[in-house]
């Protein structure tokens, strides 16, 4: 970082959002939480990081809850996070979405991801 800000340009962000032909299913302890076959794929080119994010109705909304945590990407804006109650146990913060996402992810706005280590993944090709 040199003294007049930062090397990257975060006014012109390096992200792309893609559909993809996908079947996405996402579990805890063999509960379905998501299951998907229209994903988009949010890649930030500068860090080589790609994540699915999934549309509101194919997850199962009825099995998460809101939790107070929120992060912040200079990229796509602040996030919300979201636990998953399976019976009677919680799984804290295994999804997050952006409500109001910077203009660089409108695209994926109110849609899910989920971290793929609290969470199973299974991805196969389009039925």
């Amino acid at each position: 970082m040199s003294e007049s800000g930062p090397a990257h340009d975060i006014s012109d962000p390096d992200i792309t959002v893609e559909e993809r032909e996908a079947h996405i299913v996402i579990t805890i302890d063999g509960v379905v939480l998501a299951d998907s076959q229209r994903p988009s794929v949010v890649r930030q080119t500068n860090s080589g990081v790609a994540r699915y994010y999934l549309p509101p109705e194919d997850v199962r909304a009825d099995l998460l809850e809101r939790s107070t945590t929120t992060t912040h990407c200079p990229y796509k804006g602040d996030a919300t996070h979201h636990s998953a109650r399976i019976g009677d146990a919680l799984h804290a913060d295994v999804a997050w979405t952006y409500d109001e996402p910077l203009p660089a992810a409108t695209a994926v706005a109110g849609w899910y991801s989920f971290y793929d280590d609290k969470v199973h993944v299974a991805i196969g090709p389009v039925d």
